[in-house]
This record gives structure tokens, sequence and C-alpha cells, in this order.
């Protein structure tokens, strides 16, 4: 079963696209910040596939790996109605240190992680402290 799903539950891109394709698990890497990037390779896409898979680029999603069986519509459907807290989520904090993390990584800043991290946090602190009556 090879699908890239386009399910409608909802009225944005987020809740209605869904991604479901027989994939092999081609490695992973621990991150500086205690984060894991996947890899995985798919069969070939069409080029729809692949606008699908680019629109969703930088979003936050879910992924369930499923190894050797294929995964049935009941699976996807009961999947599709985990409860909120049943799904572990990074708590806000945790999201804004990430991704201070990826932002000094990719423009290359030579400070080190934690004296940048406590110099934005200081600014975005005294940001808001300027918007308080």
């Amino acid at each position: 079963m090879r699908q890239v799903n386009a399910r409608a539950t909802g009225t944005s891109l987020r809740s209605i696209v869904r991604i479901l394709t027989p994939a092999v698990l081609d490695g992973y890497s621990r991150k500086k910040d205690k984060t894991v990037s996947v890899r995985f390779i798919t069969q070939e896409m069409t080029s729809v596939e692949i606008q699908l898979i680019d629109s969703l680029l930088e979003e936050y999603g879910y992924l369930y790996f499923q190894p050797g069986q294929t995964i049935n519509e009941q699976l996807v459907a009961e999947m599709e109605q985990l409860p909120e807290e049943q799904v572990v989520r990074k708590t806000p904090s945790q999201r804004l240190r990430n991704v201070l993390y990826v932002y000094h990584k990719e423009m290359g800043i030579k400070q080190p992680f934690d004296a940048f991290y406590a110099q934005e946090m200081e600014n975005y602190i005294a940001q808001i402290k300027r918007r308080l009556p």
C-alpha cells in the first residue's frame, strides 16, 4: 500500500495532510541539543507527492514507523484518533531553545551557544518588559 494521503479533518494545510508511504529507515544522528535527526528512503515519488512533502518542510508533526508490515486503514484511523494527552510534546521553552540552537548553527555564530542563548533570552525579556504599561 503506497500513498501520500491528504485527509480532510480541518481547514488548514497542517490539519489535512498526512503522509503514509513505505520507507526504509536509513539512519539517524544525535544532535548537540539532544534531538535526533532521522532519515528514511522511500520508493520513487511523483512530482505531486514531492510537492506535498515540500509544503510540509519545517512543520511540526509526528512520525510513526512500523517495520516489516503494511499499515491498514484501521490502524491509520486509530492513530488519527489519539488523544492529545497521549502525544508527547516539547514545552514552548524547549522549542524556543531548539530553534535558537538551529539559528546559532545555521548562521555560523562563533559565540558559544550557551552565551548566545543567555544573550538572546535577555534581549527577549527586555523586549517584553518594554511592552509593559
